[in-house]
């Protein structure tokens, strides 16, 4: 048991988990009991110690409310390496108080030391008390740990930073450590191109000369312009400022940085006092480069780095770095991954779920599968039987208007609040309200009560729920960051796959089976995605709120969430221009959406299984579209590829305002539906990569908001354009908006960027 080292009633203030204290337990253990029959218990929680004469007492701690308790509180904190963990102090009502921190650096630090001693597994008091970063980390040790080229961490943890000594003199600094497994690309690349290292470690150059051999032509080229300039410096500082879990977010986030703050970034940091001439240094003025170069004169390699910073286009480096990283990864790291999941000899916890699926993300997957299901059933029953009833085009806009409207609702009063409760509570709660809608007008379906306001209330009260805001947002705390593209393709190409099933299935339905039965049926469906739910695992929200927060009042909560969304939308330039385009075409899917039932029975003279058919040929294309999509391999998707999706999207409502005849329709629905899987996962891969886990709810709100709020416009666009000058006249104007205003951002791309393939890297 790797803990209590200072317990609850302990009048000692201390850690209860300290890295020498268990280190020590451990090696005594392992003298009279094999490894291989050795479990290692770590904690979850800490403790928060009152000092106070005559002996201490003591608060226990989970992780999350550990991060809570020192983030109300002004920072001061201190890496104590002898204890291999912070120790952080503040005063509280006359008392001094201390808290020994438990977190991903000292949990993975004893699970490291753990391993070299080859124990049989590891168990955790208690399971629920961790916060997500401490099982990334550990993942990342777990698979790295071994790696022939893994140079980071057993390289760092031997010579730790005098090895690097990027300081030109000693002094103090106030440090924020942060923990990336990229740091080893940009570490691996210092050792092949820095050979003033190599007296400091375990092997003898010729080593790290043969491995460089292994490099592409590529890579090699990378690599010599590394060795010139130095730029793995460069690379560290910004990616210790970037922090991303993957390369892809990486890119975006570097070429979203304008070329003067990208040079600040990548100068070197000497002192506090230099930050000034660092800044307009990196706006290009020659007297702060200047004081820099005088102030780190005797350093081997700074001067040289500032000048080269100062004098190579901020593009050219930028490039350079993102493709240094790329490609150190795709010949070294995933090269190893591949080597260690094939190994017979990896434990079964470190790769199993990559070749499996996790069971939380299982029971996602199986109640998205009902829950659209059950929504798009929904929806064809509700608006076929309001235009059996109606026989109004005017009327379909209205129930579509009315659905758009309760959605635009819900994101404007409770989406700036999603982050502050659980993902599977807002889930539950939109389920069960759907199953209750439904029950209820097939209730009244049946007892004869088959008026138009039973549709437009069900359509208003079922659309007034967060399900898929909230489902997500869950997706990327439930699935590895680097299995985040494909399972978010298998799992929006299922989904389709389902729509393309329950068109004809509804359609059908309509004809053979009695309207309130299906009403009831669709009650069960949702009632079903409810309990899928109930069996997700889902930890605490990253979101905490402290007490002083807590007593705000709903208000002042509210216009901050609202606040600290917008601030993390608005600074990034590629989520806001990723929200506009898919607002644009929101606009037009809400405008020819409602028409579909007139446009299939008015204009190509079908009836509802035809209708069935037509409405399933998009999602069918979507299912094959998403295949392919999850299948591109590479570190960044293009910018190009994307555009072109939303391209081919408008040129298919130009070629629906031409065609009389079902078959060709159903062709040009089927091609829609392959290009979009391109743009959508994509784009909603962006937002997971970019935005962190604890404001994703409130940013994705955000983005929703903005799609919503073209929602109605384009349903009265529709509706007027319909009813004043025919369908086809409405689906080709539709058309020709969208391929406008995607245009332009191709144009943009090509003329202001250089960029004709419109490779995302290259956005700004």
């Amino acid at each position: 048991m790797g803990y209590d080292e200072h317990w609850g009633g302990d009048p000692i203030a201390g850690s209860v988990s300290s890295y020498p204290w268990v280190e020590s337990a451990l090696d005594k253990l392992l003298r009279s009991v094999p490894s291989s029959k050795t479990i290692l218990a770590l904690p979850f929680y800490t403790r928060d110690w009152t000092l106070k004469e005559g002996g201490a007492t003591s608060e226990e701690l989970n992780l999350a409310q550990q991060g809570v308790r020192t983030r109300s509180v002004a920072y001061n904190r201190s890496w104590d390496d002898n204890l291999g963990q912070y120790v952080f102090k503040y005063q509280k009502q006359g008392y001094t108080h201390k808290i020994w921190i438990e977190d991903s650096r000292s949990i993975t630090k004893k699970y490291v030391m753990a391993a070299d001693r080859g124990v049989a597994g590891y168990a955790f008091w208690y399971m629920g008390a961790e916060t997500p970063d401490v099982w990334t980390a550990m993942s990342n040790a777990a698979r790295f740990w071994n790696s022939p080229v893994s140079i980071l961490w057993n390289f760092g943890r031997r010579i730790g930073m005098n090895l690097l000594d990027l300081s030109f003199k000693r002094t103090s600094y106030e440090a924020k450590v942060l923990s990336s497994i990229w740091y080893e690309c940009a570490l691996g690349a210092a050792v092949l191109t820095y050979p003033k290292l190599h007296g400091s470690l375990d092997k003898p150059g010729e080593y790290y000369a043969q491995l460089r051999q292994r490099a592409s032509s590529r890579l090699e080229a990378e690599l010599q312009f590394c060795q010139e300039h130095n730029t793995w410096k460069m690379l560290l500082q910004l990616l210790h400022f970037l922090n991303c879990e993957t390369i892809e977010s990486f890119a975006m986030e570097a070429h979203a940085l304008s070329r003067e703050e990208f040079r600040f970034l990548v100068l070197p940091y000497l002192e506090t006092a230099l930050e000034p001439a660092r800044r307009r240094a990196a706006e290009g003025d020659a007297a702060g480069a200047e004081e820099m170069m005088g102030a780190c004169r005797g350093h081997r390699f700074f001067p040289q780095l500032i000048h080269d910073v100062m004098t190579t286009d901020a593009d050219t480096l930028r490039d350079h770095l993102i493709a240094l990283l790329q490609l150190w990864d795709a010949e070294f790291m995933e090269r190893e991954r591949e080597i260690t999941a094939a190994s017979p000899e990896q434990s079964e916890g470190d790769y199993a779920q990559l070749r499996r699926w996790p069971q939380n993300f299982a029971w996602l997957y199986a109640d998205q599968l009902l829950s659209v299901f059950a929504g798009t059933c929904g929806t064809f029953i509700l608006s076929w039987l309001l235009y059996e009833v109606t026989g109004s085009t005017v009327a379909m806009g209205g129930l579509w208007l009315i659905s758009f409207a309760s959605q635009w609702g819900v994101q404007l009063l409770a989406g700036p609040l999603i982050d502050r409760w659980k993902r599977t509570a807002v889930m539950k709660l939109s389920e069960a309200v759907r199953a209750a809608v439904y029950l209820a007008a097939g209730l009244m379906w049946i007892a004869g009560e088959r008026q138009s306001y039973i549709l437009y209330t069900a359509s208003w009260i079922s659309s007034f729920v967060m399900y898929d805001l909230a489902s997500g947002a869950l997706l990327p705390k439930l699935v590895r960051p680097e299995e985040l593209t494909r399972k978010n393709a298998w799992m929006s190409g299922s989904v389709q796959l389902m729509r393309t099933l329950a068109f004809p299935l509804a359609g059908f339905g309509v004809q053979v089976l009695e309207s309130g039965a299906l009403l009831l049926i669709m009650s069960l469906l949702f009632a079903g995605s409810f309990l899928c739910i109930c069996c997700i695992r889902e930890g605490p929200p990253a979101y905490a709120a402290s007490p002083e927060q807590g007593r705000s009042g709903a208000g002042a909560a509210w216009f901050g969430q609202v606040r600290a969304g917008w601030k993390v939308f608005s600074g990034n330039r590629l989520l806001v221009a990723l929200a506009l385009f898919v607002s644009v075409t929101s606009f037009g899917v809400a405008a020819t959406q409602a028409m579909y039932i007139p446009y299939v029975s008015e204009v190509l003279g079908g009836g509802a299984a035809e209708y069935g058919w037509f409405t399933a040929a998009f999602p069918c294309g979507y299912v094959l579209g998403s295949w392919a999509a999850g299948r591109i391999r590479g570190t960044s998707p293009m910018l190009g590829t994307m555009l072109t999706a939303l391209l081919t999207g408008g040129a298919t409502y130009v070629g629906l305002s031409l065609v009389r005849s079902l078959p060709a329709a159903l062709v040009i629905e089927l091609a829609a539906g392959i290009a979009m899987p391109f743009w959508n996962v994509f784009s909603s891969n962006a937002f997971y990569r970019l935005v962190p886990e604890q404001v994703l709810g409130q940013v994705l709100s955000m983005r929703l908001l903005l799609v919503k709020s073209a929602g109605p416009l384009g349903i009265l666009y529709g509706t007027f354009c319909a009813a004043a000058y025919g369908i086809p006249r409405l689906f080709l104007t539709v058309g020709l908006l969208i391929m406008a205003v995607t245009g332009i951002g191709v144009v943009w791309t090509m003329i202001f960027r250089h960029n004709p393939a419109g490779e995302l890297r290259k956005y700004p």
